[in-house]
């Protein structure tokens, strides 16, 4: 931990990312999309990798998630990480969409979407 608060200086505060962190598994377990996407946007703006915050989403479906919505949350992140990976679509809303769907999953209601489909197309 030292040598990580050496690294990147006084800005880095472990409590702080771990409190974000949890308080956007936290929301996307309620399915607050609202409070989910908050935390995402604040992540992302401070920097946040896309394929970590991926990761993080990932661990959500696999690990906090209802074991029977677990399959229809795995396939959404599925799709998502394609989507990324094709450039498919904005990274920032192509993750959007992920947290709303596994928002939806946790709640028990919505349908999965493709993730990088259904897009408006410019006029």
């Amino acid at each position: 931990l030292e040598i990580v608060e050496a690294f990147l200086g006084a800005s880095f505060d472990p409590q702080d990312r771990f409190l974000r962190r949890m308080s956007k598994v936290d929301a996307i377990e309620r399915g607050d999309a609202a409070t989910a996407l908050r935390q995402l946007a604040l992540a992302l703006e401070q920097g946040a990798e896309p394929y970590m915050v991926l990761g993080q989403l990932a661990w959500v479906a696999r690990s906090r998630l209802p074991p029977p919505r677990v399959p229809r949350a795995i396939d959404v992140v599925f799709r998502t990480d394609n989507a990324l990976k094709r450039s498919a679509g904005e990274r920032r809303l192509l993750l959007e969409r992920l947290v709303v769907e596994l928002c939806a999953a946790a709640a028990g209601g919505g349908r999965a979407s493709t993730p990088g489909r259904g897009r408006r197309q410019a006029p």
